[in-house]
């Protein structure tokens, strides 16, 4: 069958008869359509296929998905392009994407990717996500970092995350690094994937608060659906008020906490985060996941009666003791300094050191 001529004719590698369904945020019940081969391209009745999509055709944070293995090599590996292999669909190269303008992520099948690439570059030490794959034990492992859940809110002004040795896909989750700052791209080119289809919902309801992730790029009025929830988003360490009336966005694949019924002008500005593992043990106190700014090439230790600071660039230092009392707040140079204290244990913008 010529899907362009709409004939029956002798079949040849030119006219064989494809199947294959499309579907994206905006069509989510998706779209079936036929298509012939001509070399590497597709070939299928293109007005009746545009007429049926919803906000126009894009492979955008979307996915193809062809129901016969024996198409071109080049077909295959065309970028966000799955083809079904046995009960599987397999994408030799998926391209998620992030920002202003970009796309809403959804697809309606479970997918393997072979290669991946998700480059958000993470800066700061403590980055809320929402992933359409799993964080494996083995990943988390191999890249030296922590993942939590959101658990509850206490008297303190404390939003508590527990721990957990992995994390399913399509789950809001926060992300410890190591270090003293985040890690990079780590997401990026990745092998071996399992991305699963998008659920109807990316939330988890824990009281009176959800924790939610996003898969498109929007202002919280559109994310919460009203004018009188707070969005509480990661900043600096903490968990920040924004209002529905805030101009700010969050992007694909963050998550962030939401208080439903909170009154902006009654809800508390910030909620310091505290980390707990999975038998509520405290990881650490919250004042130390929060305090002070992320900046590139900050390091504190300490020294004989001194902190001893260096850093790329003029930043704010906040020195807290192991209890949450603030000892020293200061402004400090591009290079190195010396900040005199007292022996003992103290948190320096989020990092622990031992002063003599």
């Amino acid at each position: 069958y010529d899907v362009q001529t709409k004939e029956v004719q002798k079949l040849t590698d030119n006219n064989k008869l494809y199947e294959a369904k499309y579907a994206n945020a905006n069509n989510k019940s998706g779209y079936t359509f036929r298509f012939n081969l001509d070399g590497d391209d597709l070939v299928y009745d293109t007005e009746t296929f545009n007429n049926s999509i919803k906000g126009g055709y894009t492979l955008q944070n979307a996915m193809l998905y062809i129901e016969n293995n024996d198409v071109t090599n080049a077909v295959k590996e065309q970028t966000n392009v799955a083809v079904k292999n046995g009960n599987a669909y397999v994408c030799k190269n998926v391209k998620l994407e992030e920002g202003a303008g970009i796309k809403e992520f959804y697809i309606s099948e479970n997918v393997k990717a072979t290669n991946l690439s998700y480059g958000r570059d993470f800066k700061q030490k403590v980055v809320a996500v929402c992933l359409p794959f799993e964080l494996s034990a083995d990943y988390i492992e191999s890249k030296n970092i922590e993942v939590f859940q959101f658990n509850k809110v206490d008297a303190n002004g404390v939003m508590w995350f527990t721990e957990k040795g992995s994390i399913a896909a399509n789950k809001p989750c926060l992300i410890r690094f190591s270090g003293e700052q985040g890690d990079g791209a780590i997401f990026n080119k990745l092998s071996e994937q399992l991305l699963e289809k998008t659920p109807a919902e990316l939330v988890e309801n824990i009281g009176e608060y959800k924790f939610c992730g996003t898969y498109a790029s929007a202002y919280p009025a559109d994310l919460i659906g009203n004018t009188q929830g707070v969005l509480y988003g990661v900043q600096n360490g903490g968990l920040v008020k924004t209002d529905a009336n805030s101009t700010s966005r969050l992007h694909q694949f963050r998550s962030y906490v939401w208080q439903p019924n909170a009154v902006s002008a009654n809800a508390a500005p910030s909620y310091k985060i505290g980390l707990m593992d999975e038998d509520g043990n405290e990881l650490s106190t919250a004042i130390e996941t929060v305090t002070g700014e992320i900046v590139s090439g900050f390091k504190a230790k300490g020294g004989d009666s001194a902190v001893e600071i260096t850093t790329d660039k003029a930043c704010q230092v906040k020195v807290y003791t192991l209890s949450g009392a603030l000892v020293k707040s200061t402004h400090v140079e591009a290079g190195s300094t010396s900040l005199p204290v007292k022996a003992g244990i103290y948190v320096v913008n989020g990092t622990k050191v031992i002063v003599k």
